[in-house]
């Protein structure tokens, strides 16, 4: 049973959470309804999902239970930390090429992979993938890092 005021959200997220990341709309009664729709006891509920539909932060506003509402965070707070890790990747390259004193990226990317342990010992991070997570977020500057990684004279003649 759902508490009162739950809606098709809540309901799809009791069935299974990918059905609820996924459900892109319902049928209430046999008729289509948004995704805030309030549910009553009794009411025929149809789900209507769609493999591109995921969670937005809005449907927060939508659902009233708490299962509901902990994965739509869940899920939000895991795309999130996956784009940082991306972001973080991109600021690596970057730097690599911005910052090294030789102009040689192999070399660059060489001196990198030579440093990481002492680059993740100097920001306190368990592996790469902090270390990627960390500048995405904004937590470390790849001046820092790179700063670690070629030594600060080399970054202060950039």
């Amino acid at each position: 049973a759902l508490p009162r005021g739950s809606s098709v959200l809540d309901f799809a997220f009791k069935v299974h959470s990918d059905l609820g990341y996924h459900c892109a709309g319902a049928k209430v009664n046999g008729k289509m309804v948004s995704l805030k729709h309030q549910i009553k006891n009794g009411d025929m509920i149809e789900i209507l999902e769609s493999i591109h539909q995921t969670p937005k932060r809005e449907w927060l506003q939508y659902v009233r239970t708490s299962k509901a509402k902990n994965r739509i965070r869940a899920w939000l707070k895991r795309r999130q930390r996956e784009h940082s890790i991306v972001v973080g990747k991109e600021m690596i390259n970057r730097g690599l090429k911005e910052y090294n004193p030789r102009g040689d990226d192999a070399a660059a990317r060489k001196e990198y992979s030579r440093k990481l342990d002492h680059v993740l010992t100097t920001f306190k991070l368990k592996d790469e993938k902090h270390l990627f997570t960390a500048l995405g977020y904004g937590q470390i500057s790849i001046k820092n890092v790179m700063t670690e990684v070629f030594g600060a004279a080399a970054i202060a003649t950039r």
